[in-house]
């Protein structure tokens, strides 16, 4: 019987539980984006912001993506134990709450995930032919200009180097000053760090030896890290979905029970103490009747 009347809150628990796992999912993924994934180094996300489809500057739409991560992670987090605490308490006003926030965050979870979307046909149409039409203005790991100083650090932060692939780099006419045998620039090394793609450096063998630079092509690392939290975004909003819905139909039922609370006595429960008084107040008038009638006895 106990268990019957708390189901829904235990159930809203557990999915509260569920839900706090998917906003943890999405905080890590955005602070990733942001601080490990190279794209959003100032340099790099200026570099991507000079490539538009008309519609859209691609490093800010980027930057928008991880910003809508790590917030949609942090207010599920909140919300997760937000709801965990008002199922516990059964506290009406809480629950309605909470009620209200879950809604927005599924429709937010839309938002990222339609923009996913977007970015993922973006990237696949243009990107990697804008990425080598501006790649053509590169001048070299020493030049100072926005659009090598952007494309050096993308090549040390992703680790990645031309765009489709190494190759691209032997192409590029503005590189005037690189020397015949070096295949790449010394910001595609291995190892290298801002410092060193910045200085004269181009004598290196790195630059000359293929297994001691990078090899891939940065579109196939944006792309792959696309890819990536597109498929994070979609399998968490799909769960929190899920368990979003499951969520308000619980914290309904759970308020349901708040309002119309029924106290059941079990089978074994003491009888009410008006019966006991009832008993003692017998007992006295027969007691009393008994003294009178011994009374008049003796």
């Amino acid at each position: 019987m106990s268990f019957s009347r708390n189901s829904p809150k235990l159930f809203l628990l557990a999915i509260n539980f569920l839900l706090f796992l998917s906003g943890l999912a999405l905080l890590i993924t955005g602070l990733w984006l942001l601080r490990l994934s190279g794209l959003m180094d100032s340099d790099v996300k200026f570099l991507l912001a000079s490539i538009s489809d008309d519609r859209s500057q691609f490093g800010y739409f980027l930057f928008a993506i991880t910003i809508l991560f790590i917030v949609a992670g942090g207010i599920l987090l909140f919300v997760s134990v937000f709801g965990a605490v008002s199922a516990w308490k059964k506290i009406k006003p809480c629950l309605i709450i909470y009620l209200v926030v879950t809604i927005c965050v599924i429709v937010v979870q839309g938002v990222i995930v339609g923009m996913l979307i977007k970015s993922r046909v973006t990237s696949g149409e243009w990107l990697e032919g804008a990425l080598k039409t501006k790649l053509q203005s590169y001048t070299g790991p020493t030049a100072t200009d926005s659009t090598s100083v952007g494309f050096n650090k993308m090549f040390l932060k992703v680790q990645c180097c031309g765009v489709s692939s190494y190759a691209d780099m032997a192409a590029i006419a503005a590189w005037s000053t690189k020397p015949a045998s070096t295949k790449v620039p010394a910001s595609c090394c291995k190892g290298a760090d801002d410092t060193s793609s910045q200085s004269s450096t181009t004598h290196v063998t790195c630059t000359d030896t293929p297994q001691d630079f990078y090899a891939t092509g940065c579109f196939e690392k944006i792309d792959t890290i696309i890819d990536s939290i597109s498929l994070i975004s979609k399998i968490v909003s799909g769960i929190s979905f899920i368990c979003h819905v499951l969520a308000i139909v619980l914290s309904c039922l759970t308020m349901d029970r708040v309002t119309n609370r029924i106290q059941h006595l079990p089978p074994t429960a003491k009888p009410p103490s008006y019966i006991g008084i009832d008993a003692v107040v017998k007992n006295k008038y027969l007691n009393a009747a008994q003294r009178s009638a011994s009374g008049k006895v003796f």
